[in-house]
């Protein structure tokens, strides 16, 4: 997992709010929920509370969980081609664990090759299927999503528009690192 695309996928999670929480609860750049940062204490032996709205703490729990996702059974399995791992892993970072297993059992089941093929994709809810395209993807529909390629690209270079922005909300691209 690059910083690259822990980048992208805080900027389709939360538009780089680093104090968004969703009508769910969902928490910061990486929208992570309560279930995850109790998983990501246990596995890292942290005590006490952390707080979801810190930056750094909120994109450590999000690079946590898709390093987690990517070495899973689920998902590195079958000799999987690294597409279609990070596709898995992706899917089941916004849809969920429980479901994108679930799903990728009946996709095998009916003959679909769920390691070296994407056409299961096609199963995916459609949110998770736009969520998953505009992560992987350099091509954003600016009707869809405010953020240009151009604009993207230049995020990832030393001073831009959007880094300026993202550091003037709390953040510091340092966090994805």
């Amino acid at each position: 997992i690059t910083p690259e695309l822990l980048m992208k996928q805080a900027y389709v999670e939360s538009n780089w709010d680093p104090n968004i929480v969703n009508s769910k609860g969902y928490t910061g750049l990486g929208q992570i929920g309560s279930q995850l940062a109790e998983d990501y204490k246990k596995a890292n032996k942290i005590k006490g509370d952390i707080n979801l709205l810190d930056p750094k703490v909120n994109a450590d729990i999000q690079k946590w969980s898709m390093n987690e996702l990517m070495n899973s059974s689920f998902i590195n399995k079958g000799n999987s081609t690294d597409e279609v791992k990070l596709a898995k892993a992706l899917a089941a970072y916004n849809w969920g664990r429980g479901n994108m297993s679930k799903m990728l059992v009946k996709q095998k089941d009916a003959g679909v090759d769920i390691y070296k093929s994407l056409d299961w994709l096609s199963e995916l809810p459609k949110e998770t299927l736009e969520y998953y395209k505009m992560i992987t993807t350099d091509n954003f529909n600016p009707e869809t999503r405010p953020l240009m390629q151009q604009d993207y690209l230049k995020a990832l270079e030393n001073d831009s528009i959007i880094q300026n922005y993202y550091k003037k909300s709390g953040g510091e691209y340092s966090v994805f690192k």
